[in-house]
């Protein structure tokens, strides 16, 4: 069987939305025969101060694919990718306003920009298709196209109108548009893919933001994690720790609804230190990601943090999973609102490979995220959720202070997780269910010699 997956974020590019089909289509090609090619757009990789950086981290998995058919995206295409790259800096030097105000006014610019990008994304993603479209795709019986941005989703549909054949699977690893008001963009979206044979959704809680078509199998496919990257230590077994640090490994949102989670934590941090529950001087916070700007803003509104806070920037990935094994606790952020929900972020599974305990918050009006249900069905640890806060303030000191306590007495921690819940989102097993359930259904097992 061929299967071509079409996507902008693929690798060796360092973006965590490059994970999700770089690892699928590693365990579709290691574990199920599958010939796997890809189709993205050329990236220039040579300046390390660019817009591209190489993830060496990835090189190895694209041992397991064929062909990279390149696009040199049109000249239309790459000035309005220039000046939305020129806009996004000139916004996060906004930072100079004060940190409260950037807040504001960084978090609502940066979203208009976005959801205006995304509009013209699909209409300039045309040119780009138009290419993709000319290229000769009949020897593939099975295409994949991930959004965003929605070019991949064009030259898919292109090809599906050409062989009806061609068996379509339109994913979305993430919401057309976070903002509540982009609903006619979203249905837009919802009509390019309608001839899909089936659609993929990272969660549930996205699942009504595709605006299938009447009967249009649409599957849940999480992100996961590649077992490959576990760190290569006996099991159960970590290295003491110098300090007892806390991290936030990856991306932070400009959103209205996601202005707290980084303040939650540190606020609670800081009580804990004033309680004499944690000895400040045993204590830091660090940030390793692309959103300094975010993540600067939300700290600098918590006062009289005693301990250290640190932002290292964005790191290569090796050395996030360093960071990740060395850290007593790791945080992460989403939001769980009626407009939005089932927000999980791909850190989510990484952390949950890495065995590290798992502290997160979760801002939004509605409680019981999926976010919250998938850390407690993994037994590894706590998430705070806005309607609920009081209570899982008193959970989640009760789970930090005891965290504590272990790392004085044994030097790390740990967590009683339920292993088997986390290895059923490994990419392997994830690959699995999608060739068993979607692909060989669809396909009736066909390849093409």
């Amino acid at each position: 069987m061929r299967l071509l997956l079409i996507g902008e974020h693929m690798a060796p590019l360092q973006s965590v939305a490059a994970l999700r089909w770089t690892k699928l289509g590693k365990y579709l090609a290691l574990d199920h025969d599958v010939e796997v090619d890809v189709l993205t757009t050329y990236k220039d990789f040579s300046d390390p101060a660019g817009r591209y950086r190489r993830d060496d981290t990835l090189l190895a998995d694209m041992e397991h694919f064929g062909t990279f058919h390149l696009l040199r995206p049109p000249v239309a295409v790459r000035a309005f990718a220039g000046a939305r790259s020129w806009m996004a800096r000139l916004l996060r030097a906004r930072e100079d306003d004060g940190p409260v105000q950037a807040a504001v006014t960084y978090k609502g610019a940066f979203e208009d920009l976005k959801s205006f990008g995304r509009r013209v994304d699909l209409a300039l993603g045309r040119l780009l298709a138009a290419r993709g479209s000319a290229m000769d795709l009949s020897s593939y019986d099975v295409i994949v196209s991930t959004c965003g941005p929605g070019w991949p989703h064009l030259v898919a549909r292109a090809e599906k109108r050409r062989r009806p054949d061609v068996v379509w699977l339109a994913d979305f690893r993430d919401p057309v548009s976070r903002n509540p008001a982009d609903r006619r963009l979203c249905k837009a979206y919802g009509e390019v893919v309608a001839s899909a044979d089936a659609a993929l959704a990272v969660s549930e809680g996205l699942v009504p933001l595709i605006f299938a078509r009447p009967g249009q199998p649409v599957h849940v496919l999480t992100n996961g994690f590649d077992p490959a990257d576990r760190p290569r230590r006996p099991e159960g077994e970590r290295r003491p720790l110098d300090r007892f640090r806390v991290s936030y490994t990856g991306t932070l949102y400009h959103l209205p609804w996601e202005t707290e989670n980084i303040a939650t934590v540190l606020r609670l941090l800081q009580a804990m230190v004033d309680d004499g529950e944690v000895d400040g001087d045993h204590l830091e916070f660090v940030y390793a990601g692309a959103s300094s700007a975010v993540f600067r803003c939300q700290a600098a509104t918590v006062e009289g943090v005693s301990f250290p806070v640190r932002d290292l920037g964005l790191l290569p990935r090796h050395e996030v999973l360093d960071l990740q094994q060395a850290s007593a606790l790791l945080a992460f952020s989403t939001w769980n609102t009626s407009a939005q929900q089932g927000v999980i972020t791909g850190k989510l599974w990484e952390y949950l490979m890495a065995g590290v305990p798992v502290l997160g918050a979760c801002t939004g009006e509605l409680s019981g995220s999926e976010a919250r249900r998938v850390v407690e069905s993994a037994r590894a640890g706590v998430v705070m959720e806005a309607p609920t806060a009081a209570a899982d303030a008193v959970r989640a000191r009760r789970f930090v202070a005891g965290l504590y306590r272990q790392w004085l007495e044994e030097g790390t921690t740990s967590v009683d997780g339920d292993a088997a819940y986390v290895d059923s989102h490994s990419y392997p097993a994830l690959a699995a269910r999608l060739m068993d359930e979607v692909i060989l259904p669809l396909t009736g097992s066909r390849s093409r010699s």
